[in-house]
């Protein structure tokens, strides 16, 4: 029969794992939600990037998001499930001052936000800091924190 300090020590830990381990099982699954988006977004661009060698270095149309996804049709990406942010639920949104752009016109490819999570989202379930998953027009895919979110998006002529 257990003594009162061996229950007292159980429940302890019991505690110890509710209160400490919980919550880092349940930061995997944000995270990977997070990374989910950022590869629905890597496969966006290299769609994008197909389709802008095909058209001569334009752009698509990118007023909004159903035109972008009209635009792209089967022919470049041909899941229609990677339009959507797993982390968030919502459609990626153009940029719509790319739209139907020659990429040699845009001057910093690599700080040019082409498709983004309209709405922050936390980087972990617990977490305080709050970013969003990006597309750059050179093609590479990032968590952006939300302090750097208005210098990129005056870079990126976003509204």
């Amino acid at each position: 029969m257990a003594t009162r300090l061996e229950r007292t020590i159980i429940i302890a830990g019991a505690i110890f794992a509710c209160l400490f381990l919980l919550p880092r099982l349940l930061e995997d699954k944000t995270g990977d939600l997070r990374i989910s988006s950022l590869s629905n977004l890597k496969q966006l661009g290299s769609g994008l990037s197909a389709y802008t060698r095909d058209h001569h270095g334009t752009l698509p149309p990118m007023q909004d998001a159903l035109s972008f996804r009209d635009a792209l049709g089967s022919l470049y990406v041909r899941d229609p499930r990677l339009y959507y942010s797993p982390l968030t639920g919502t459609p990626f949104r153009p940029n719509a001052t790319a739209s139907e752009r020659n990429i040699r016109s845009i001057s910093e490819p690599a700080q040019f936000v082409v498709l983004y999570e309209s709405t922050p989202s936390r980087r972990y379930k617990f977490s305080m800091k709050l970013g969003r998953c990006v597309l750059f027009l050179n093609g590479k895919v990032g968590w952006i924190n939300e302090k750097q979110w208005p210098r990129l998006r005056r870079l990126s002529q976003l509204p």
